[in-house]
């Protein structure tokens, strides 16, 4: 180093460490609820969460996983920012720190599917359903948004 630098760790050094075996996890239709059967249908929930999420020949798409992950990308970054400095400090667990972001996803994805995403139904299928409501007829999809620890 050069006379009168000074190499100074403000903690970047455990960060990295740390963030190398930071817990990872997926939300949304995973694990034991999205092979469950949807229903009385053939379809599995994973399978009719994809029709939605993506759309196909004949339903049109309702994404509610991918768009409320864009339209609440700033938000949610800077609550995992928030929990991530928790976790380093020790303040919270590992545990703690997965359900605590994992559980605002699932409740953000949750309230998307409550808010009837457009395009509106089709009038046989309003009456076919007794609803107006898309994605919604038992609350099979929307109970089946969880979390699932992948590493660590």
């Amino acid at each position: 180093m050069p006379d009168g630098v000074q190499d100074k760790d403000n903690g970047a050094a455990k960060l990295m460490s740390a963030s190398k075996g930071a817990p990872v996890f997926d939300v949304g239709v995973v694990g034991a609820k999205a092979a469950q059967p949807h229903g009385k249908s053939r379809f599995t929930v994973a399978q009719v969460a994809g029709v939605h999420e993506f759309g196909s020949a004949t339903v049109p798409k309702r994404s509610f996983i991918g768009a409320w992950f864009d339209e609440n990308l700033t938000e949610i970054t800077e609550f995992e920012r928030k929990a991530a400095k928790l976790l380093l400090k020790g303040k919270i667990t590992e545990e703690q720190y997965v359900n605590l972001v994992g559980s605002k996803c699932v409740s953000g994805i949750q309230k998307r599917i409550a808010s009837n995403i457009g395009p509106p139904l089709k009038a046989a299928t309003i009456k076919r359903k007794g609803s107006s409501v898309a994605l919604i007829n038992e609350g099979t999809l929307r109970s089946s948004i969880t979390i699932r620890r992948v590493s660590k």
